[in-house]
């Protein structure tokens, strides 16, 4: 019987981790503060904050998406959210708003 080599949590991997968190933390709070005061930029920064975030929890695998059924509920409730704010910000009226505040 073999034994698989499990590997050590580094200072290194710590410290990766960590900052990820905290990198992914203050872009997604970047990206919804800019949809809430209708910065031009921040619609583009929200597409890209939720594709990248998407991905990511893509990435992860199975271990990640486990969810339980109320869990998968709430998600796929977020998801249908997010994606009617996505619409409503590239598209009339809402889009004029977005165009208004260009310069600040």
């Amino acid at each position: 019987m073999t034994r698989v080599a499990s590997e050590s949590l580094t200072a290194g991997r710590l410290l990766g981790g960590l900052g990820s968190i905290l990198l992914g933390s203050v872009l997604a709070a970047v990206a919804w503060i800019g949809p809430w005061r209708f910065a031009r930029w921040g619609r583009t920064l929200f597409v890209i904050e939720v594709t990248l975030f998407w991905i990511v929890a893509r990435w992860l695998g199975p271990a990640f998406t486990m969810t339980t059924p109320c869990e998968s509920l709430l998600d796929s409730v977020s998801d249908m959210m997010t994606g009617s704010l996505l619409a409503l910000a590239f598209m009339p009226p809402i889009k004029a708003e977005f165009a208004r505040n260009a310069l600040k």
